[in-house]
């Protein structure tokens, strides 16, 4: 069962048909999104466990030890593919990248499964376009920065659809 989003008030430009503040913002009252029935296939997919081989660990600070639990984002991409098909569902950016004052990357997406929009996340990376010599840092361009949101978006996207969420769970990372 589907449910139409509500319409849309005001006066602003509109980009993907969601409502944007001239800044190039998106207003979040104004996503829309929608419930989504899913079919028992899709369901038992989404359902799966994470499997402990596909968990990697990164370090949360420099020269620590890896103690971040994460799944990477192929795994996602694959587990949408498998529940959705290659073409059943799709990350929208639905705003303009914004750079803060610690040079993370925000971009706002929304996950569109079956064409209905079911999920927001923010997505984000920091930038560093210099080294820390000040030279030019060409191992990270800032169109790899922007390719990189789309993977914590997705991720963030999971966890709202239940995807991953033993990520989130203590007792099972232990």
């Amino acid at each position: 069962v589907l449910r139409q989003p509500k319409a849309y008030v005001g006066s602003s430009p509109t980009t993907n048909g969601y409502i944007v503040a001239a800044d190039g913002s998106l207003q979040l009252g104004t996503l829309g999104l929608t419930e989504l029935k899913l079919t028992e296939a899709e369901e038992k997919v989404l359902s799966e466990p994470v499997s402990p081989d596909l968990v990697l660990w990164k370090p949360s600070r420099k020269d620590g030890p890896a103690d971040i639990p994460y799944l990477p984002h192929p795994v996602y991409t694959r587990w949408f593919n498998r529940a959705f098909g290659r073409t059943g569902w799709n990350l929208v950016p639905v705003g303009k990248p914004i750079k803060d004052e610690h040079n993370v990357v925000l971009i706002p997406y929304i996950l569109h499964i079956h064409q209905h929009p079911v999920a927001f996340a923010w997505g984000e990376q920091e930038y560093f376009p210099q080294k820390a010599d000040g030279s030019s840092n060409r191992a990270q361009t800032y169109g790899d920065v922007i390719e990189s949101t789309v993977a914590s978006a997705l991720r963030r996207c999971a966890k709202h659809l239940g995807i991953g969420l033993e990520m989130w769970d203590r007792a099972w990372l232990r």
